[in-house]
């Protein structure tokens, strides 16, 4: 899934150089420039991430993302700014990142790649409801296991089905969001709230095992989550 992101700043310098930083991203991206907020705010694309410079004439970034803010619009705002001291008018409007101008390479790829894993688990899957075929997020299934001719799917509040096999089924999945501690049985990482010896701890205090073979792979694949998501 390729994620949309706006680039929101009245100087061109500041377009040219995200066009040639975020190059190498052009598979997991769409990049749309703007040049003031008021297009912006106007084009029909609802945006997952946006640049958002602070300082533009007539609306600037502040209320631009306030606009936002009311819309309930959920955009990953990253502001950009060489004035530190607008960081705290960046939070007020949910900013999640700051990268400052000049516009630092390192910053920029870093709240680029902390916005891509924000997303992960958008994507939605088949899934069976009292016989009915409906579609869920992902990132809202905490475990899906093999039972005998089908597979269950748990969320927090639901129990769904499906009949394909367990094997096909993962071809679908996020590859970064979930593991399989053991044969069988799938989890989805962002409930995971400990992982102790041969134990991993759900955030509803269940227990589930990793096997043997698997301890390694499994707690490999936990740090690696956690290292991006917490980041």
């Amino acid at each position: 899934m390729k994620l949309n992101v706006a680039i929101c700043d009245d100087e061109m310098a500041s377009h040219d150089v995200v066009d040639k930083m975020l190059a190498p991203y052009k598979e997991k991206i769409n990049l749309m420039h703007f040049l003031n907020a008021k297009d912006m705010l106007e084009h029909v694309m609802e945006f997952n991430v946006i640049l958002l410079d602070i300082e533009m004439p007539g609306m600037d970034g502040i209320e631009a993302g306030r606009i936002l803010h009311e819309r309930n619009e959920k955009s990953c705002i990253i502001m950009l700014t060489a004035k530190r001291e607008r960081f705290k008018d960046g939070y007020k409007i949910g900013a999640r990142r700051f990268v400052t101008k000049p516009i630092d390479e390192e910053e920029l790829i870093e709240a680029i790649d902390s916005a891509i894993f924000s997303f992960i688990g958008m994507k939605k899957v088949p899934v069976r409801f009292n016989s009915q075929n409906l579609y869920i997020e992902q990132n809202l299934i905490r475990t899906i296991t093999a039972k005998g001719s089908f597979i269950q799917i748990e969320t927090k509040d639901k129990l769904y089905d499906s009949n394909d096999s367990l094997k096909k089924y993962v071809e679908n999945l996020d590859k970064q969001l979930f593991v399989m501690p053991t044969r069988g049985v799938i989890v989805n990482m962002k409930y995971i709230v400990n992982i102790c010896g041969n134990i991993l701890y759900m955030d509803d205090e269940t227990e589930i095992k990793i096997s043997r073979r698997q301890i390694k792979n499994v707690t490999e694949k936990i740090v690696e989550y956690d290292k991006k998501y917490f980041y």
